[in-house]
């Protein structure tokens, strides 16, 4: 597999793992020291988060911000990855609908992941 079908199957993973709530494969989708962040877009109710540490660390990170919707289905566009060197560039478009049972809400809305890959 080419470097950047690689990282493609890392994404398309990463969305299923979400869509699924798949915790226990989360883990293995980062490196021993990651880091994550969501900056939520308008129309959302959540703060922004960060989360840096390790794989399970992130992982834990993640799943407390989709454990807070009772519903998030992500559909990911294929991605426009640059690699140089060790490190890879990447930006992908994705469509996502959330319920957040709590506050009586449905979500639709758009956006773009940008990924350091290393």
């Amino acid at each position: 597999m080419t470097e950047k079908a690689a990282i493609q199957d890392v994404l398309v993973r990463y969305g299923d793992i979400i869509n699924r709530r798949a915790w226990p494969e989360l883990a293995a989708l980062f490196a021993p020291k990651a880091g994550w962040e969501f900056k939520p877009g308008p129309g959302i109710s959540f703060t922004g988060q960060r989360f840096e540490g390790s794989a399970e660390d992130v992982a834990r990170g993640v799943r407390s911000v989709v454990d807070a919707t009772s519903l998030l289905f992500q559909i990911h566009a294929p991605a426009r990855i640059d690699i140089s060197g060790e490190r890879a560039r990447v930006r992908s478009s994705m469509r996502e609908l959330c319920e957040i049972a709590a506050e009586n809400r449905r979500i639709e809305t758009a956006g773009m992941y940008a990924d350091e890959i290393v």
